[in-house]
């Protein structure tokens, strides 16, 4: 079967949330032992049938007989040293390419690198926790709120009192530890770039209805003082 062309670029973030969901499905990938059962899930061949296959790639690229215009059969199938640095076993000078991608993304269930980052963006806009405006209202002194997607990209933040936060802990956000701030709310950054597709950043929204730095946000522009 051949790889649909990849049109998404790497990106670190998504390929670790790739991996992540590859571990949890199948194997943990803590250690080299778990390499053959890695390697059996994304090749899904017998030791005869890798042997076979690659000599019959050698084979045709020996006698010139690969035809350009048709799919590889194998462009499916990934190499040893690929896998082991794909899963961090070896290092890697490059990002995994896109094909090293898609045929991961495959492996645990999607269509190829393309498709798993368009839903993992849907699941992070799902899975956004934040607290609404009219909550504040029951929030009490020192308690603690969890903004974000924990476990993955959050910030876990003290409530002062008066619309005031503290940074507790941070994964993935600017915010720096121990950074306050005043607001009524939070909502993701939108992007204006269709093709990229990245977890997205948490704003929060000026204390005030009149600040002029709405209009700013409106517009999709996100001063770093507003980005959690």
């Amino acid at each position: 079967m051949s790889i649909e062309k990849s049109e998404i670029k790497y990106n670190k973030e998504l390929y670790n949330l790739m991996i992540d969901e590859f571990k949890s499905k199948y194997v943990d990938c803590s250690t080299f032992k778990d390499f053959d059962k890695i390697k059996w899930i994304i090749n899904k061949e017998t030791v005869e049938q890798e042997e076979e296959r690659l000599f019959q790639k050698k084979q045709s690229r020996d006698n010139k007989q690969k035809d350009k215009q048709k799919d590889d059969p194998h462009e499916d199938k990934l190499s040893d040293d690929t896998i082991k640095r794909a899963f961090g076993f070896i290092s890697r000078t490059y990002p995994p390419n896109a094909t090293t991608r898609s045929v991961i993304a495959r492996a645990i269930g999607y269509k190829g690198w393309d498709d798993f980052c368009k839903k993992a963006l849907e699941n992070y806009e799902a899975g956004f926790q934040t607290i609404d405006s009219h909550f504040f209202s029951s929030l009490i002194t020192e308690q603690l709120i969890t903004i974000g997607w924990y476990p993955r990209k959050y910030c876990i933040l003290k409530y002062l009192g008066e619309y005031e936060f503290e940074v507790i802990e941070n994964c993935g956000l600017k915010s720096k530890i121990a950074r306050r701030f005043e607001t009524t709310g939070f909502q993701l950054a939108s992007s204006n770039n269709k093709n990229k597709v990245a977890p997205p950043d948490i704003v929060i929204e000026p204390l005030l209805d009149d600040d002029p730095d709405w209009e700013l946000i409106k517009m999709g522009i996100f001063p770093m003082e507003y980005l959690l």
